[in-house]
């Protein structure tokens, strides 16, 4: 398998692992807090799915667009401006922030039939072109894998670990 390969079921994983982690969760178990400033559940896997949308929809493609979050009109239905990601948000803002699991999870499987597209015609040369002149040190490949592979693995275990929080097995 080859850097893309690599790359591309790293964020199909953390899409399929994602549904499953959520999939069934009560609304109380999706929005639980061990602390007033703990991130939920629901906060955390939104997150994820926007981030792995900005990678296959403005980061990946040679010619970016818009996010599907923009382009089907995602963040109406979760009431949320078009910028939004949830970076930089307060513990007030993550504790009012409510969306339902089935939209989620409808944003995720949406998110998820995009990424192979995303990586359609990469080659690993791909992974050295320096997608913003600004940060010349950033190639393709360490956007990808840094802020897209591993900032959503680290979320996806965050996932876990308020499922566990609340006496739910790791599933199997």
């Amino acid at each position: 398998m080859n850097g893309v390969g690599v790359l591309r079921l790293a964020l199909e994983s953390v899409s399929r692992e994602l549904q499953r982690e959520i999939e069934g969760l009560t609304p109380d178990q999706f929005v639980y807090r061990p602390t007033p400033e703990a991130n939920t559940i629901a906060f955390t896997s939104w997150h994820i799915v926007r981030m792995l949308d900005s990678a296959t929809s403005r980061v990946l493609p040679k010619e970016p667009r818009p996010p599907l979050w923009e382009r089907d009109g995602w963040h109406t239905r979760f009431g949320l401006e078009a910028q939004e990601s949830g970076t930089g948000y307060d513990a007030e803002r993550v504790g009012a922030f409510r969306p339902l699991l089935d939209v989620v999870l409808g944003y995720n499987r949406a998110v998820a039939a995009e990424i192979p597209g995303a990586f359609e015609g990469l080659t690993d040369d791909d992974l050295d072109r320096i997608p913003d002149p600004a940060q010349p040190n950033m190639n393709l490949g360490r956007r990808i894998l840094v802020f897209s592979a591993a900032h959503t693995q680290y979320h996806l275990g965050e996932v876990r670990f308020l499922k566990g929080m609340q006496g739910m097995p790791f599933p199997r």
